[in-house]
């Protein structure tokens, strides 16, 4: 087996492993407690939540991987895989970077993610800020 085969087992098995642990992340962070969420959860708000924690560690796997191989390639003095995979790293941010704002703000899940994510409840915050709004314009109509 030559070097460019092992290169290319090993990235497919940090990225199985990476799918893996964002899997597990998520079944045990965001859909471990069945009161507040109701089990009709669909396919698609499973793969956003999956997706909200394998971008994360796949973007950190690859900064460990970059920075293993460029110091393995300087230490063995071999440019061609280095100058291969640097391209391969370039277009996968190509392609993450457009991603994410269209991920994140497209998703109508992402507002429920967050909520159990850092523990808020987005739509009781809205909620409260309108009526206070309304109790200030109520307030600015009564003393004109």
């Amino acid at each position: 087996m030559n070097d460019e085969t092992r290169y290319y087992l090993r990235d497919l098995l940090v990225l199985g492993l990476n799918i893996l642990l964002s899997v597990i992340l998520a079944e045990t962070f965001q859909f471990s407690d069945q009161n507040s969420i109701s089990d009709d959860i669909g396919f698609l708000d499973r793969i956003v939540a999956y997706i909200f924690f394998f971008i994360p560690l796949f973007s950190l796997s690859l900064l460990i991987s970059y920075f293993y191989r460029n110091k393995r390639n300087l230490e063995t003095g071999r440019l061609k895989s280095s100058i291969r995979y640097r391209l391969t790293l370039s277009f996968i941010f190509v392609a993450l970077l457009p991603l994410l704002p269209i991920l994140f703000l497209s998703s109508n899940v992402t507002g429920k993610l967050y909520e159990r994510f850092y523990g808020i409840d987005i739509e009781e915050a809205l909620l409260s800020g309108e009526t206070l709004i309304l109790n200030e314009e109520n307030l600015k109509k009564i003393t004109r």
